[in-house]
């Protein structure tokens, strides 16, 4: 892995080659991590390309100090520039050196840590200016570049460019959320990620146990810059990591002030952003984990753990994280004597830590849960149990235990009815009704749309029903119906009237349900949602409401997890770039809501069947005209498969129309077989709209190819300018992309003659004197100008002589690349 891509702090690099050349000295200043080492070596390499001798040292390294002061007082001095790094642990005899290289007109930039570590420089230069008191205004004229922490989406791209191997969104945004902007820390998690040694849920974190073979040079410098703590400033550490950003004060009540107070004097202890709360980062603690005592840990855990418990009994909720440490820190040997709210808060914290662990897909720690709720006298019952031991046991489990517990309160009867039809569905079997009173009953409608849910038989007969039970029913069934009706509509191709998919209102809000419940209905209902805005070609205006719609679910941690990927595959998939999409959407269902409905688990896998066969660039045979559309065409033609869609057909249905992105994409298709560009500039227009990339890009690209050969030089250029900003966002926007990723870009080359008659003609040839020359006739001349200009974008032959300049020599046909850095294929590909 090479650190090339850490020029993200050029920049700064450019300012400090301005401020050497205007005769002064800098300061590179920022904490641990935060890249000060490559600027230095980024300014090393910049000042040799321009000529410049440049002198690097370490002033960690005591032979380096004395090599760079040797240097200094040379007799001769070689013009050059000094690059100083771990400036902070530059000693007075140093300093002092540096002051003489200044007096001789020789400039410095060097590298300051802002930590803990600062402070014996800090006092050197006191000690210096006691000796040396007329060189206090050059010291305060030294040029100060703080580095401030990288964006998020800067670290996204940093780990995209760095890594040997494809990254998928959830690891991406582990590394990002942990490295704090400061891109050494990301360099270490992408090591770590590597090693499978980062957790996602329920938020980002390192494991305790590290690889200790691993060079992580990122956390070494965390050890150094925080320098030697006792082990219960160290455990202090650990547990503040743990507890999240917290109020000072009762960061002391929980850790101690001694501990606390150590903890901010060496700089471990940071303020998050826009608050008053302070916490330890996860990075951090994870590098300080070796000095922390182990029974201080646990001891400080389950302190914290009781606290938590507190809260929970006066009615202040917690969060997933939380419930999940207060549960793995209870001790129940000594619920007897405690009061009875807080053994109640005991049972409901321990209940929905297994839960959420199924959610979360911690099977390990959900079975551990499980089994201490037994151990507790204080047993999961109902569909909650059920669904549990359905996931870590199995489908005809869960049945069992809905069979043998009988009936739940009636505000669990969608939820009991849900899981029962996916069990059944998933063990193969018919759907029972062995927990009803009587069984030769009709169906409720809770029994009636669950079972759709779980069936595979087309749903065109009881689209009606579906509409009726979705304004009729109780809430969580009719949210069940209305999903239902809209995922099949969309599915087919067809945008259901009356919806809010159809009249562009938000994502509806979950229903709400019990207190402490599963997220069984929840998770059906975002993740139907969620393929149904993909497959309406919405994916990347809505990806915001499916998050804000997940937060009102019991474990909004681990939906956020799989939108995430599904608004990865789809953002890929606009792309064009099936084998991420495929990365994405093979994720997608490994962390898809448990106990999800067979449908949706079959509308996943024809998905990912079909992105899996584009990125393998499969083909299959044309399709007899009037094949009704299916998943396949439309992802194939996002591909660049064209053929298909344009041989299928949708089917009439008066409830609904035709999605608008299946229009579009007709329009682009019908106007590409006209050859009509001024329709497939349009169609680009709506396609991008969409942030349907590819498809846009495609358009425009063929719309370039028409203009080309008609000579249309200014629709040649509004189609570059077009593909060159299309090429532009995606660079600023998706970390992953890189300029000419989109497989759009295949443009005419310049023939053999064409080539040559521009290059006589730009040196100044007349067409006449080209004629003579070529042994043809001025017309033909004529012809190949015009189309050399048309095919390059230049109106003029000053323009054209622009473009070949720019142009390095090459032999045989010239492909002339755009500005946006797309490379052309043969004139055959067009």
């Amino acid at each position: 892995m090479g650190t090339e891509a850490l020029s993200t702090r050029m920049p700064v690099v450019a300012e400090l080659i301005t401020v050497l050349k205007n005769d002064q000295n800098a300061l590179v200043t920022g904490p641990s991590g935060s890249g000060k080492s490559h600027v230095l070596r980024d300014l090393a390499a910049a000042l040799r390309a321009t000529g410049h001798r440049a002198v690097e040292f370490d002033c960690a390294d005591r032979a380096a100090r004395q090599a760079l002061r040797d240097e200094i007082h040379a007799p001769q001095i070689d013009p050059a520039f000094f690059l100083l790094d771990n400036f902070e642990q530059a000693d007075t005899s140093t300093l002092h050196a540096l002051l003489d290289l200044d007096e001789r007109g020789r400039r410095a930039v060097a590298a300051l840590e802002t930590g803990n570590q600062r402070t014996p420089y800090l006092r050197a230069v006191d000690e210096v200016l006691r000796d040396r008191e007329p060189a206090a205004p050059r010291i305060a004229a030294v040029r100060q570049f703080p580095l401030r922490p990288l964006a998020f989406h800067d670290i996204a791209w940093l780990v995209h460019e760095l890594s040997p191997t494809m990254l998928n969104s959830a690891t991406v945004h582990t590394i990002a959320s942990l490295a704090a902007g400061r891109p050494a820390w990301a360099l270490d998690l992408l090591v770590l990620a590597e090693h499978g040694a980062l957790t996602h849920l329920p938020r980002p974190g390192i494991v305790e146990q590290i690889p200790r073979e691993l060079n992580l040079p990122g956390m070494r410098a965390v050890v150094r810059s925080a320098g030697p703590l006792t082990p219960a400033s160290a455990t202090a550490a650990l547990l503040s990591a743990e507890l999240g950003p917290t109020d000072y004060a009762l960061l002391e009540d929980h850790l101690g002030a001694r501990a606390v107070r150590e903890l901010g004097e060496r700089g471990v202890l940071t303020r998050a952003p826009e608050s008053d709360h302070y916490a330890v980062l996860p990075f951090v603690a994870a590098a300080l984990r070796p000095f922390a005592a182990p029974e201080l840990l646990s001891e400080g855990r389950r302190a914290i753990a009781e606290y938590l418990v507190a809260q929970e009994a006066i009615g202040i909720p917690l969060s997933t994280s939380e419930t999940l440490r207060c549960a793995r820190g209870l001790a129940f040997s000594d619920d007897d004597r405690a009061p009875l709210p807080h053994r109640e808060a005991r049972v409901r914290v321990l209940h929905r830590a297994t839960t959420s662990s199924v959610a979360m897909r911690h099977d390990s720690q959900a079975r551990a849960f499980l089994l201490r709720t037994g151990a507790a006298n204080a047993p999961l019952s109902g569909t909650a149990h059920a669904q549990v031991v359905g996931a870590l046991v199995g489908a005809g489990a869960a049945l069992d235990l809905l069979d043998a517990h009988g009936g739940d309160a009636p505000r669990d009867a969608t939820r009991r009815s849900a899981l029962r039809a996916a069990a059944a569905a998933e063990a193969g079997g018919a759907l029972t009704t062995a927990a009803r009173t009587d069984d030769t009953a009709e169906p409720t409608e809770t029994e009636r749309v669950t079972a759709w849910w779980n069936s595979n038989e087309p749903l065109g007969a009881v689209h009606s029903t579906l509409r009726h039970l979705s304004d009729t029913a109780e809430p969580e069934t009719a949210a069940l119906a209305a999903a239902l009706f809209e995922l099949d509509s969309v599915w087919n191709g067809r945008l259901p009237r009356g919806t809010w998919i159809a009249s562009g209102a938000r994502i509806p809000a979950l229903p709400v349900s019990p207190a402490g419940s599963d997220d069984l209905v929840a998770g059906t209902l975002l993740l139907a949602r969620g393929v149904t805005v993909f497959l309406a070609g919405e994916l990347a205006l809505r990806a915001d409401e499916l998050i804000a719609a997940s937060t009102a679910s019991a474990t909004p941690e681990a939906h956020a997890r799989w939108i995430r990927h599904l608004v990865a595959a789809g953002e890929a998939l606009a792309c064009g770039h099936a084998e991420r999409a495929a990365l994405e959407w093979c994720l997608l269902e490994d962390t898809a809501p448990r106990a999800t409905a067979l449908r949706l688990r079959e509308c996943l896998r024809t998905i990912g069947d079909s992105i899996t066969a584009a990125s393998a660039a499969e083909t299959s045979a044309a399709a007899p005209g009037g094949r009704p559309l299916t998943l396949e065409h439309f992802t194939r033609y996002l591909t660049g498969h064209h053929s298909s869609l344009r041989q299928a057909e949708t089917t009439d249905d008066p409830e609904s129309e035709t999605l608008p992105v299946l229009r579009f994409a007709r329009a682009h298709l019908t106007a590409a077989a006209q050859q009509n560009p001024v329709e497939l500039v349009r169609a680009a227009q709506r396609l991008q709209r969409l942030e349907l990339w590819a498809p846009a890009a495609f358009a425009a690209s063929t719309a370039r190819t028409i203009y080309l050969s008609r000579r249309t030089v200014s629709g040649v250029r509004e189609c570059d300018d077009r593909l060159d900003a299309l090429e532009a966002h995606l660079a600023g926007s998706l970390p992953w992309y890189r300029t000419g990723t989109l497989p759009t870009a295949h443009f005419a080359r310049l023939t053999p003659r064409e080539l040559e008659v521009a290059r006589l003609a730009a040196k100044g040839m007349s067409n006449a004197a080209l004629a003579l020359r070529l042994g043809c006739s001025v017309r033909t001349i004529e012809s190949h100008l015009a189309q050399a200009k048309a095919k390059l974008g230049a109106h003029s032959r000053q323009e054209l002589a622009a473009k070949l300049w720019a142009e390095a020599p090459q032999p045989g046909p010239v492909v002339p690349p755009r500005p946006g850095g797309l490379t052309a294929v043969p004139a055959e590909a067009v």
